[in-house]
């Protein structure tokens, strides 16, 4: 064993061994008498060394309670579980990845009802097929309609509702060319809100409508002029916008059509003026196969 000195007692004949390294700090590989620092300086992970092989292991804290609702970490060598409902956040990126998303000001817990927006391509000027959520064209230089739909929301009424289009990012995110919304004849041709189609959420209602086309960033609301519960959920999911896109010419790949998730920006407020505690934003897609 090199990790040892050896010798013999010469008054009992016992034969003597002791290690030539620190046990304490240190690992030793018998076969060349190397050492290893066992430590790694990290208080959260837990050190070990095997004697037989002198390898070293440095396994990670396992702080996992039984809790699907706290953030479980190592913090100086404690573990800490954190709330959900404790972080506060300002968009769904400042929750961890275990919670559903933000709620108002602070996480929400799994399990947590979640109403849905999502992007549907309905149309274009040109040939297209539909599958699910993605639009395909064979070529650019046509005009594509997408509508914005309302799902799943309750238990809560709705009394408004808010939605902005991720206009720097979705309108190029194709391989090469870019989406743009119509603007001709009118400024507003593009981007609009159909109260007169019976599948619109506030149909029927005394609501306000307005579109906000001062920059790529298109927002769409609405509100309903008068007090009440709210529109209830109903098992039917609802229209609540639509945008027309122009595709340039030279486009290519798929393009993601997305919400802005800045929760100023996409939203849905209950009755009382309270947002809704969570909102899950799903994407249309609009590929151009050049075929």
């Amino acid at each position: 064993n090199a990790c040892t000195d050896e010798g013999c007692d010469i008054e009992t004949g016992d034969c003597w061994y002791i290690p030539n390294y620190n046990e304490a700090t240190e690992c030793c590989d018998p076969e060349t008498g190397e050492t290893t620092l066992i430590g790694d300086g990290d208080p959260c992970t837990i050190d070990e060394c095997d004697p037989e092989t002198g390898q070293v292991t440095h396994v990670p804290m396992d702080c996992t309670d039984s809790d699907d609702c706290t953030l479980d970490e190592c913090v100086d060598g404690v573990c800490i579980h954190t709330h959900f409902e404790s972080i506060p956040c300002e968009d769904n990126f400042d929750c961890p990845p275990e919670s559903p998303g933000c709620a108002g000001s602070h996480c929400t817990c799994p399990g947590t009802p979640a109403p849905f927006m999502e992007w549907r391509p309905v149309s274009s000027s040109g040939p297209y097929t539909i599958d699910g959520a993605e639009i395909t064209i064979p070529a650019g230089g046509v005009q594509v309609e997408f509508q914005v739909w309302l799902d799943e929301w309750d238990p809560y009424g709705i009394r408004a509702f808010q939605f902005t289009v991720d206009g720097e990012n979705s309108y190029v995110s194709g391989e090469a060319g870019s989406l743009s919304p119509l603007t001709d004849p009118d400024p507003d041709a593009g981007a609009y809100i159909d109260a007169t189609w019976a599948y619109y959420l506030f149909k029927f209602l005394p609501s306000i409508e307005a579109t906000n086309l001062m920059s790529l960033n298109y927002m769409w609301g609405a509100a309903r002029l008068t007090s009440g519960p709210g529109v209830p959920y109903t098992y039917q999911d609802k229209y609540l916008g639509t945008l027309i896109l122009e595709v340039s010419p030279d486009a290519a790949g798929t393009f993601t059509l997305d919400f802005d998730p800045d929760i100023a920006k996409t939203l849905l407020l209950a009755p009382e003026g309270v947002r809704i505690p969570l909102l899950t934003l799903k994407a249309g897609y609009l590929t151009v196969s050049g075929e």
